[in-house]
């Protein structure tokens, strides 16, 4: 059965969740200042503003949010996530 009611639900948590691991890789481990120096080198797409800018895309739409956040993620050599569908 196809509910697209379910499947919208479906993609934003799975968008909010990818944030979440996001955050989590960036701010849980050790080495923060050595690994922003990385991803900021590597120009504005690894800026910690761009994390921010990825989830303020999240109220507006989680397919654009994803595309921001697998940029800030190549950006900080962070490996992508492809959900399934659901």
């Amino acid at each position: 059965m196809n509910d697209p009611e379910a499947d919208a639900l479906h993609h934003e948590v799975v968008a909010f969740t990818y944030f979440a691991l996001t955050l989590l890789q960036v701010f849980g481990r050790p080495g923060f200042e050595e690994r922003r120096r990385q991803g900021r080198s590597k120009g504005a797409e690894g800026e910690l503003e761009r994390l921010a800018e990825g989830r303020r895309e999240l109220a507006v739409s989680t397919y654009s949010a994803q595309l921001l956040l697998d940029r800030f993620r190549v950006a900080w050599d962070l490996p992508l996530l492809t959900p399934s569908s659901p």
